[in-house]
């Protein structure tokens, strides 16, 4: 998030008088921001009296932390007499705030960014997002810049870098409360975490065939044999881990392992192929597939990518990217 430093200096008629009589309402007002705040106090001239206040604080925008400090009540007692806001960075110093972020492609083709981001999610884990839009000119150059393998996704935490979409999820759920990214029960966790990497080593064809486009619906590609494999063994794994692991169970939910797991976030990007191509899917697999796309932290996403202004095209030649047009966005 953008951090801002406000330079406030006080009227030179009566600020002092009025800083006096504000202070205690001032300062009641910086203690309710909280964390936005990364550092606040006094300027002080050579005589040892106060004459303004610095500001160190976290915004979306220049207008968003315009309108917070228009809530001071030193704004609402006229005690500034001059305000200059810069957009800065911090560079050094014990007060540099901790880099925790989450680097993905576009949440409407990049199925690999979406399964640890859906985790990260469910987490509620404080780390800021940041869409690098593949397949653009300046696309390798932006993602060589902060990631080792200039791929996505990436999570950045603390200094350290974290690349690979298993290891971003297994990582996450390190610091999440247990249950919420993998199943409490040994049993289920340890089929899970099968589930997922057979998702995550599997299933060529439907990948290759059946591009992840969230937003879109394209008729269905040729039945290869390949493909049709991939579907029967889908529709028969969801199916027996519904019926083994996800019902009877301390953790319940509609989901493959009763209540959501990481496995159902290496699954989202084959349920919304399924939906894409309209793919069969019967009985409790395509049961389950409702449930993922009923999820609320599944639709948030989904409209997230809808609204994305970037288009990837699959086509003979290999990918095309591009930026929708005003009209079409």
């Amino acid at each position: 998030m953008p951090l801002y430093c406000l330079h406030c200096l006080d009227n030179e008629t009566d600020g002092a008088a009025r800083r006096a009589a504000a202070r205690p309402a001032h300062l009641a007002w910086a203690a309710d921001i909280g964390a936005p705040v990364r550092m606040a106090g006094p300027l002080i001239d050579s005589a040892g009296q106060m004459v303004g206040s610095v500001f160190l604080i976290e915004a979306e925008s220049l207008d968003a932390v315009r309108a917070l400090h228009a809530e001071d009540p030193y704004v609402l007692q006229g005690v500034f007499g001059a305000v200059t806001i810069h957009e800065t960075r911090w560079a050094i110093g014990e007060g540099k705030p901790p880099m925790r972020k989450f680097v993905s492609g576009n949440l409407n083709y990049s199925s690999w960014s979406i399964r640890p981001l859906l985790a990260l999610r469910k987490a509620g884990l404080a780390v800021a997002e940041e869409i690098i839009p593949l397949d653009f000119p300046e696309t390798t150059a932006r993602l060589k810049a902060v990631s080792p393998t200039a791929k996505v996704p990436l999570l950045l935490w603390d200094g350290l870098a974290i690349w690979e979409s298993l290891a971003i999820t297994e990582f996450l759920a390190e610091q999440a409360a247990p249950g919420t990214v993998w199943p409490k029960d040994a049993a289920r966790r340890a089929v899970a975490r099968a589930a997922a990497s057979e998702m995550h080593s599997g299933f060529a064809a439907l990948r290759s065939l059946c591009p992840m486009d969230i937003r879109s619906r394209h008729p269905a590609p040729e039945f290869t044999p390949a493909l049709e494999a991939d579907i029967a063994r889908i529709n028969t794994l969801w199916s027996g881990l519904r019926f083994v692991y996800g019902l009877n169970t301390g953790e319940p939910g509609p989901f493959l392992f009763g209540a959501w797991s990481a496995a159902d976030a290496f699954f989202t990007p084959v349920v919304t192929r399924f939906r894409t191509y309209g793919l069969p899917l019967s009985g409790a697999a395509a049961d389950y597939a409702a449930a993922i796309l009923e999820d609320p932290t599944f639709r948030e996403l989904e409209k997230q990518a809808e609204a994305e202004p970037w288009w990837i095209s699959y086509g003979p030649e290999g990918r095309s990217s591009g930026s929708l047009k005003p009209a079409d966005a």
